[in-house]
């Protein structure tokens, strides 16, 4: 009975499946210099998801905000802080994609944020906005009326359309937590009374 407990508090450890979210791009020659843009320079963003993420700030239909992690941001190669508040995802009824909020959590009243990111593409997750499920893929970044945008100060600055890609984080080495429950199961197996023979 041990070791099935074991077993499957390790098999529940090795189910997260953790989902890295990139894209990229050059700013335009219009958008000025702050301590995360600069004209005509290179820019890449990256962060993890949960493929069944618990999220919150739902709007049933529309958008919910993504809890991520490892976010790292780089500006013309650099390493820069972007200080993310949240990240919002939306429905393709609400042109897809995501937004990144800058220093605040989105709401539906920032949809667009003071400062941060606003992407627009197909929608990245299956399932109710409540209980999604995100989706691997290639997602060009597309707009009905403008191509990718960055906030600055409240003022919108076009950019140059690229992709966002979804793709499954794989680590060579285990988890901590994984070798954490690996070290556990066999803990139960060794701890396990014996029979003696007489």
């Amino acid at each position: 009975m041990r070791l099935l407990l074991s077993l499957v508090l390790f098999s529940a450890t090795l189910a997260a499946n953790p989902f890295l979210v990139s894209t990229g791009g050059t700013f335009s020659s219009t958008t000025p210099t702050t301590s995360f843009t600069a004209p005509s320079e290179t820019w890449s963003l990256s962060f993890e998801v949960d493929s069944n993420p618990s999220v919150s700030g739902v709007v049933s239909g529309q958008q919910f905000n993504l809890p991520f992690s490892d976010l790292t941001y780089d500006l013309n190669g650099s390493p820069t802080t972007l200080n993310v508040g949240s990240i919002t995802a939306f429905a393709s009824s609400d042109f897809g994609l995501f937004t990144v909020c800058r220093d605040v959590v989105c709401t539906t009243d920032n949809v667009n944020p003071a400062n941060g990111i606003y992407t627009e593409g197909a929608q990245i997750y299956s399932g109710s906005e409540s209980s999604p499920t995100i989706l691997t893929g290639v997602y060009p970044e597309f707009a009905p009326n403008a191509p990718m945008e960055f906030f600055v100060a409240g003022t919108e600055y076009d950019q140059t359309s690229g992709t966002v890609t979804i793709s499954k984080v794989v680590s060579p080495v285990p988890e901590p937590s994984s070798l954490l429950a690996l070290v556990a199961c066999f803990g139960l197996i060794a701890w396990r009374p014996r029979r003696v023979n007489g």
